[in-house]
């Protein structure tokens, strides 16, 4: 199976266009279900108040959205994981699958692209609350459900390596000018390295990757992983190096 059936199989599996409805609803948080949960709409004129990770599912069914906004641009991407298996089918590691939506906005406290469509809420229960993106998703048993995603972790927390900004804002020509031609180096190609970007064997970057505890290497091409803010920030270091 390729990258691209891979990657839709992954999107299918937890995601799916969604049509909001509390009649008769059955919501899941986490991989528990339930008939009732108290809720409001949350909805910000400034977009950035959107802005983090949202959680959804569990343990080997977690599936993470993460969303960022420079002014009124806004990019989300999808990051789930599969176990590689070996040719005896145990356990050999594992690989997280990224899918990265398209023409992806926010209006009036919803999330809209062409893959996935939800609604920011604010959840007031005792056991659970907070804010969260709630859209449909297959459930582990296979049920189409509402889910909450909760907002959960910071961007520091979910990006891994010494220079994580490149990945959830835009950079400008001044903030780079401060760096040397090698730190440079490294903050473009750790871009790749977060998509497990399998470097040239016996190569700088392979080697300087392979010291780092996070890296993963199981991909051969990222560019179409990559975000609008990825690719113009990679352009812009470039030019600098």
């Amino acid at each position: 199976m390729d990258s691209e059936k891979i990657i839709r199989s992954a999107i299918l599996l937890f995601f799916t266009l969604v049509t909001l409805s509390t009649k008769g609803q059955v919501y899941t948080i986490a991989e528990e279900d339930y008939e009732n949960v108290s809720f409001t709409q949350e909805i910000h004129k400034d977009i950035s108040k959107y802005v983090g990770v949202y959680t959804f599912g569990m343990s080997e069914s977690e599936t993470l959205l993460v969303i960022n906004t420079h002014g009124n641009e806004v990019v989300a991407q999808i990051r789930s994981f599969e176990w590689i298996m070996d040719s005896n089918y145990k356990t050999n590691g594992y690989k997280h699958i990224f899918q990265t939506l398209s023409n992806v906005r926010i209006k009036n406290g919803r999330l809209i692209s062409d893959e996935l469509e939800g609604q920011f809420v604010n959840v007031k229960e005792k056991n659970f609350s907070g804010s969260a993106l709630l859209t449909e998703r297959v459930s582990y048993k296979e049920i189409v459900n509402l889910a909450f995603g909760f907002k959960s972790e910071s961007l520091d927390d979910y990006y891994s390596g010494d220079y994580q900004f490149a990945s959830y804002r835009l950079l400008s020509k001044e903030e780079l000018m401060t760096y040397s031609k090698e730190e440079l180096r490294i903050m473009r190609n750790e871009i790749f390295a977060r998509y497990e970007y399998d470097f040239k064997s016996g190569g700088e970057m392979e080697k300087y990757f392979e010291n780092q505890e996070w890296y993963n290497p199981n991909n051969k091409d990222v560019a179409s992983l990559l975000t609008d803010f990825e690719i113009k920030n990679i352009k812009l270091i470039r030019s600098l190096e």
